[in-house]
């Protein structure tokens, strides 16, 4: 028997993967806790995305995307917001200022402690998620503190 409560424990944090819809126009999102980063010069992550959902569909498409990393006091309803609904549905950022980066992604600062802009170079098919390799292309701190992490989540929901 597989018990996955044997892995919340594995450190992860969270944070909100964002991106530009297909048409360019529009803000979507989600919030990812599977993200590593894997070289330093350059900087390379990796973004593990459940398959199936609206922005994993898009971001192939766009090829850009920008990850915010979450304080540990970032709001639950920020999180929440980002993880509960599906962006084909629903205007996830119609609460919040928005920002975008250079090449249009958009991203909040409401809780964050840094932004990374990323453009993918490789699409793994890993199950039922997709593994993400990107370039980190811009990177801003804009905070002082903790990140979140995956337990501290869980433990708030």
């Amino acid at each position: 028997m597989f018990d996955r409560k044997a892995l919340y424990p594995v450190s992860a944090g969270v944070y909100l993967f964002t991106c530009l819809d297909s048409d360019g126009k529009r803000a979507i999102g989600r919030t990812v806790d599977a993200v590593s980063q894997v070289n330093s010069a350059p900087a390379v992550l990796t973004v593990s995305l459940h398959k199936g959902g609206y922005v994993d569909k898009v971001v192939r498409t766009t090829g850009h995307f920008s990850l915010t990393i979450l304080a540990e006091d970032a709001p639950l309803e920020l999180i929440k917001g980002f993880g509960m609904r599906s962006s084909k549905d629903v205007d996830k950022f119609e609460w919040l200022e928005v920002q975008y980066d250079e090449k249009g992604a958009p991203w909040v600062a409401d809780g964050a402690l840094s932004q990374v802009s990323c453009d993918i170079t490789a699409v793994l098919d890993q199950g039922d998620h997709l593994l993400l390799i990107a370039d980190a292309t811009d990177a801003q701190v804009l905070a002082q503190g903790n990140a979140m992490t995956y337990a501290q989540y869980r433990a708030l929901k």
